[in-house]
């Protein structure tokens, strides 16, 4: 590499770097986070965390939501969540340390689009202005500001090198690898994001399958990357299965209607794009929808003299915009599996990485000689970023008035968003009559009804009962996913528990003063997934090495022979 390209890369990086610190001035002025709709959930995830030793693992939810035990991070990957836990235990600044982490996750997500892009189209401009677009997006910094939805945000990190990597599958280009890490950054970040790219390749695959003659080695190399991404990923993926159907009366995630999967008029989609704001209906942002309309116009009327990937990322761009508005037919789908997506703005993860490409393409061809073209390219730039800022900015200015903040004091408790009832998701179908007790921890001692809060530690809840009885039946307030993973105690002896009506744990005693707890013991099961991840993450990253050095080698000799 020249000096000229290497210097080149360097003032990118900084210039991503640069971005990704400008996204972050909510920190240096008001150095709080806002109680936005998804905080408890995700702060209960990372408090979680916090309260367990180095390397252990959080299955289930003691010191938040409730503390009523409940696994939402078997059911919903964490694990990209532990740099963030380290920056925190390091640094004893969460506040800090939550935003330092967005920023670097905002560096990566630029750093692996503006590869992804590069390694397809060999074009510099087109590669950053993506990038740009892309990473510092109205939908991807809203994600962060408005929802609070880290889960996202972190899977939109490997969105371009799952896309990329299936290209390089198709098209039996090198690189291959890319869908492989792309697909398992995905799945350890956010399982409903990764359902819906999933769907969207595999509608894709069984196209180019019909129309490709080497359809056989298409398939051969979906089939290999697949495995590969199984095993990368069994950390997450083999506990929850297995404790999916572990559960007496089957698990019951969040159900919404089609009501709630698409709940805005056309209008309302209209003047939310217009305004370039996110309320109850999310959009990609004014800018990428009003300029990628213009750009996959101009695609189409084109498609001649247009690449094939970008014509085609112009008419995914257009049919999941339109998916993501009234004008989609989503009632058709009333009371169905596919509701299991709750919400179509997700589509916008999509759509966004859709029209950064779209628009930098049609920015870097209709530059192409120009005499000024450094100058629209940076204006391009500056309007894209200033109103996602100008949003950020609002939305900040909403919440100052109407949520509450958090602060390094309320992070430990979240205190300041805590709700009377537990955010419950991913529950024994049984539970699902009686979440509104469960979330006041309200227990059924002797056939009656009381309060009874549970005190957390690492993976286990203890509970203090005193009765005028010695033989007592008791329905403690603790969520029951089957007791073949859990050690019940009573005074530090072991006893049974069998499974309540209610979806909790259901103990007899035969003593008028009952310490109780229920701990989460790891499996066999848990143990040999993370075994299994942790074998191949090496093995995968070996072998890539090891044909990157026969790549260079066998041009190194093939030069020396010239």
């Amino acid at each position: 590499m020249s000096r000229n390209k290497t210097f080149q890369n360097v003032l990118i990086i900084l210039g991503y770097c640069l971005l990704a610190i400008i996204c972050d001035f909510a920190f240096f002025k008001y150095r709080v986070i806002w109680g936005a709709n998804d905080t408890q959930f995700h702060l209960g995830r990372i408090n979680e965390w916090l309260h367990l030793n180095q390397g252990q693992f959080p299955y289930l939810s003691t010191h938040s939501l409730g503390g009523v035990g409940a696994q939402i991070n078997v059911f919903y990957p964490s694990q990209l969540l532990y740099p963030l836990v380290v920056l925190i235990k390091v640094f004893q600044h969460p506040v800090a340390s939550l935003y330092v982490y967005v920023a670097l996750l905002s560096i990566l997500t630029a750093l692996l689009t503006d590869y992804a892009t590069y390694s397809i189209f060999k074009n510099r401009r087109l590669s950053v202005l993506t990038a740009v677009f892309y990473t510092f997006s109205f939908y991807r910094m809203l994600s962060f500001y408005h929802q609070f939805d880290l889960g996202q945000l972190i899977a939109m990190t490997f969105v371009p090198l799952a896309f990329s990597g299936f290209y390089k599958v198709l098209s039996n280009d090198s690189g291959k690898w890319q869908l492989v890490v792309g697909m398992a950054g995905m799945i350890f970040s956010h399982v409903m994001l990764t359902f819906l790219l999933t769907l969207l390749l595999g509608i894709i695959f069984l196209v180019v399958f019909v129309l490709a003659a080497d359809r056989w080695r298409i398939l051969r190399d979906c089939l290999v990357a697949a495995v590969m991404t199984a095993l990368l990923t069994a950390a997450f993926w083999l506990p929850m299965i297995v404790h999916m159907f572990q559960v007496p009366t089957g698990l019951q995630p969040t159900y919404w209607k089609v009501s709630t999967v698409i709940s805005n008029s056309l209008s309302g989609t209209c003047k939310n794009i217009l305004l370039n704001q996110m309320s109850t209906y999310h959009t990609p942002g004014t800018f990428l929808i009003v300029v990628g309309l213009t750009a996959a116009v101009y695609i189409l009327w084109n498609y001649r003299q247009t690449p094939k990937v970008i014509s085609i990322s112009a008419i995914l761009f257009l049919i999941l915009f339109w998916m993501t508005t009234a004008a989609f037919p989503w009632h058709w789908f009333d009371h169905t599996f596919v509701t299991v997506i709750q919400f179509a703005s997700r589509l916008c993860a999509f759509i966004t990485l859709f029209a950064s490409l779209i628009i930098a393409y049609g920015i870097t061809v209709l530059l192409d000689g120009f005499r000024d073209r450094e100058f629209f390219t940076y204006f391009a730039i500056f309007v894209s970023c200033g109103m996602t800022l100008a949003s950020v900015q609002s939305t900040i200015d909403s919440y100052l008035v109407n949520q509450p903040v958090i602060t390094n004091k309320t992070f430990a408790d979240f205190s300041a968003v805590k709700k009377h009832n537990a955010l419950f998701d991913y529950f024994p179908q049984a539970a699902q009559p009686y979440l509104n007790d469960l979330s006041s921890n309200q227990a059924i001692i002797n056939g009656k009804k009381h309060y009874l809060k549970g005190y957390g530690s690492a993976n286990a809840i203890n509970y203090t009962v005193q009765t005028n009885s010695r033989k007592n039946t008791i329905d403690l307030p603790c969520l029951n996913y089957g007791s073949h993973a859990y050690q019940i105690t009573n005074n530090q002896k072991a006893i049974t528990a069998s499974f309540s009506r209610r979806g909790t744990f259901l103990v007899r005693t035969k003593t008028k003063k009952n310490h109780l707890r229920i701990a989460y013991v790891p499996t066999t099961t848990d143990r040999l997934a993370v075994w299994i991840s942790a074998i191949s993450w090496l093995v995968f990253i070996l072998v890539i090495i090891y044909f990157r050095l026969h790549k260079n080698i066998k041009v190194n000799t093939q030069l020396g022979n010239l």
